[in-house]
């Protein structure tokens, strides 16, 4: 090489790593926001926990009607406090790897059925509920805990930004090689400009800001990472008050 190019290359070099270094340190400051965020905000539903118990505990004649409503916020409460510890537990152990599946065939039908099952306490407040087009005898091979990861995310997701009252459909079907499910809910269009960073870690949403519905902006990096070390895809379409999250994952080695 001549001089000249050597020394191009040598800055082209130097220019990548500080523009990583910069990314690396953006990415950093994120999850000590998030984390500080959440630090603050779980202080405040525990409080509440603690203090409608101990009225409750103080009180042993309480009025029937008033102890209903402080058991009822101290549970809504309690619900919340728990979400706050997930998603913080989410942020400390957000390190996937190939290495660390443990695979086995999985009905993926079956999978998402159980799931649909388990929502019905999330999804009752808001009056929704899921209508399952699914298919028979779809198979893949992998991790069944973090593949139920996965769709546990993407529910949750459809849940927090659907409109009251509406359904929720999950559709799934196989070709040659791959499986695809479908999760269909209809709320907000997200707009084009937040949908190319939905996926991005520690991203929320700048319509719910900090409010409870936003999370830390990492149930999406999740599942996209999943499913990437899987061997799959997920993408994502929102437009005219429908939002669809697309997820393919290979077909069982032993159905191709």
């Amino acid at each position: 090489l001549e001089f000249s190019d050597l020394q191009n290359w040598l800055n082209l070099i130097k220019m990548q790593n500080r523009e990583q270094q910069h990314l690396l340190e953006i990415e950093a400051q994120k999850k000590s926001d998030t984390l500080t965020y959440l630090a603050h905000d779980i202080r405040t539903p525990l409080a509440s926990v603690v203090g409608y118990l101990s009225l409750l505990c103080e009180a042993p004649d309480m009025p029937a009607i008033q102890r209903e409503k402080y058991t009822k916020v101290a549970f809504r409460k309690a619900i919340q406090f728990e979400k706050l510890i997930d998603d913080f537990f989410d942020i400390t152990r957000y390190s996937l790897s190939d290495k660390t599946l443990v695979k086995r065939e999985i009905d993926i039908c079956f999978l998402i059925e159980q799931l649909a099952d388990e929502f019905y306490p999330l999804l009752k407040p808001k009056e929704l509920h899921i209508d399952l087009k699914l298919g028979e005898g779809l198979f893949i091979t992998g991790d069944s805990e973090k593949i139920a990861r996965v769709f546990n995310n993407l529910l949750k997701n459809a849940i927090n930004y659907s409109y009251p009252k509406s359904s929720i459909e999950i559709y799934a079907s196989q070709t040659l090689s791959y499986i695809t499910v479908s999760i269909k809910n209809y709320g907000k269009t997200i707009p084009a400009d937040e949908l190319g960073h939905i996926f991005d870690k520690f991203y929320r949403s700048k319509e719910y800001g900090e409010s409870e519905e936003s999370g830390t902006g990492l149930g999406l990096a999740i599942a996209k990472e999943i499913v990437r070390i899987h061997n799959g895809s997920i993408y994502a379409m929102s437009d005219d008050e429908i939002t669809v999250f697309e997820v393919k994952l290979p077909v069982a080695e032993k159905q191709r």
